[in-house]
């Protein structure tokens, strides 16, 4: 079970705020390999959470070269990373997010 929420096209301040986030993530992967050094770890993980999440609200990545790679390298490394976007891609299609102005909170799936 998780968790699914609103993922809507971001307002000006907020695609600033994330912008930063890449800019210093991007720093980051200049000089390793990983979000923690040369190997995947669970930070990893957390971060690509993050950026497909972004991704999803057409925030892209390719503009940050160095976490645009590393993302490759997720995609090409991890068995289940092209599952696991592919499931998050069919539920925000679907329309399984909460509702804008709504009030219902993010919902279990």
């Amino acid at each position: 079970m998780f968790m699914v929420a609103e993922v809507r096209r971001p307002d000006s301040a907020a695609t600033q705020r994330a912008r930063r986030y890449l800019d210093r993530l991007d720093e980051l992967l200049q000089k390793e390999t990983y979000v923690a050094g040369r190997v995947v770890t669970l930070a990893d993980l957390c971060v690509a959470a993050t950026v497909a999440l972004l991704e999803a609200a057409r925030i892209s990545v390719a503009g940050f070269r160095h976490v645009d790679a590393w993302a490759t390298r997720l995609r090409l490394e991890l068995p289940y990373y092209g599952e696991c976007n592919a499931a998050l891609t069919s539920l925000l299609s679907r329309g399984l997010v909460a509702q804008p102005g709504g009030g219902h909170p993010p919902r279990a799936v």
